[in-house]
């Protein structure tokens, strides 16, 4: 490792531990009632409602010189406080070894530096580290991280496309590569459009797309549910509307961009969020059906919306995969000691598509020696 390596990587251990800090008070206050992240501007003790100094509010370093107390009231202060500080900066660390230091990760390091892919990394990791304590606490994941990440994740594939195109999917990229080659020879009306005429097929495309996804969404509730919902209340269903259909207009004018990183990778997110989502869904209907109670809640199936449009089909089943492996462990192990039957789920699915993000040539390491056992068993 050299010096260079060493300063990213103490800039993102201490950006990860001040980001953590903050990310304590937006897991408490965001999903009650009366409380918003910006207000009050100071953190208080949750148990006797003094407001904390700055010298005791120092990210990792004030729980342990307090003992986990306040200092006024000496009440216990939650160890969550410090397990979040470090579990971000955890994550800010294992991010730049792998975008921001070419001498990282072992097995899955990016030879260039990539601060943009970084620092959207880093947001999108705080952002399910709220979402994964907020589940813990209250068993709910909260729609301004849910629903709000399914909207910016394509958005973040067209712009950083990188997180799709490094390796490229090879299916999405066959059927990509088909329209390619296909779509010139069918000479469509309006191919070859160029210049303002082009954009400004593609603004109507969006407008088009955004209003028809607003009002299906509020077809589709009016049948299902026999009562009105605001309008806004659809904006998930117009913005990815707005992105498919300003998307295939494009390739469908100009053939030659089906090839295109940002088409390639957007098209990967697109996939990607409707296997995460109906994954789950799925699994949701069919335990309900046979344990007669719900199985999987619908946050559940919007946060792997989100997961998906960030790793992929494929990373979303790998993910699941992994999610389910490690909630067994822990469910086992919370039925032996706490006798609890309940388990939270969504951390598991945020931490599953997290390891396949960050390690996957670990991660196909470590099948092909798994798989390897049977091969020599055999």
């Amino acid at each position: 490792m050299t010096g260079s390596d060493f300063l990213v990587l103490s800039f993102a251990a201490l950006l990860g531990a001040i980001v953590g800090s903050f990310l304590n008070v937006c897991i408490w206050r965001m999903p009650r009632k009366g409380l918003e992240v910006g207000n009050p501007r100071r953190s208080h003790c949750p148990s006797c409602g003094v407001a904390i100094a700055w010298y005791d509010n120092i990210p990792l370093l004030s729980w342990w010189l307090l003992g986990g107390h306040c200092r006024s009231c000496r009440g216990r202060i939650s160890v969550r406080y410090f397990t979040v500080e470090a579990l971000t900066s955890f994550f800010y660390v294992i991010i730049a070894l792998k975008y921001l230091s070419p001498h990282g990760l072992a097995f899955d390091q990016i030879p260039e530096l990539r601060w943009g892919e970084f620092f959207v990394l880093a947001v999108i990791v705080s952002a399910l580290i709220v979402a994964s304590f907020i589940d813990i606490d209250l068993k709910i994941l909260p729609d301004e991280i849910t629903l709000t990440g399914m909207m910016l994740i394509p958005l973040i594939c067209i712009l950083w496309p990188g997180f799709h195109t490094r390796p490229v999917d090879a299916w999405v990229w066959g059927r990509l590569e088909s329209l390619h080659s296909i779509l010139p020879t069918l000479n469509l009306p309006g191919q070859g459009l160029s210049g303002v005429a082009f954009w400004v097929v593609l603004v109507v495309l969006a407008v088009v797309g955004f209003s028809g996804g607003i009002y299906g969404y509020q077809v589709y509730w009016k049948c299902v549910h026999k009562t009105p919902k605001k309008l806004d209340d659809g904006a998930l269903a117009g913005v990815l509307a707005a992105f498919c259909l300003v998307i295939v207009g494009a390739v469908y004018l100009e053939p030659q961009w089906a090839l295109h990183p940002r088409i390639v990778s957007f098209s990967s997110c697109i996939l990607g969020m409707f296997t995460g989502s109906f994954l789950i869904f799925m699994i949701g209907v069919i335990g309900s059906v046979v344990f007669q109670k719900p199985a999987m809640g619908f946050g559940d199936v919007k946060l792997m919306g989100f997961l998906g449009g960030l790793v992929g089909w494929q990373g979303a089943l790998v993910g699941f995969a992994l999610a389910c492996i490690l909630g067994s462990m822990v469910g086992i192990a919370r039925m032996l000691v706490i006798k609890s039957r309940y388990l939270w789920f969504g951390p598991f699915l945020s931490l599953g598509c997290l390891i396949y993000l960050l390690f996957p040539g670990m991660l196909r390491m470590f099948l092909d020696w798994y798989m390897g056992l049977f091969v020599s068993a055999s």
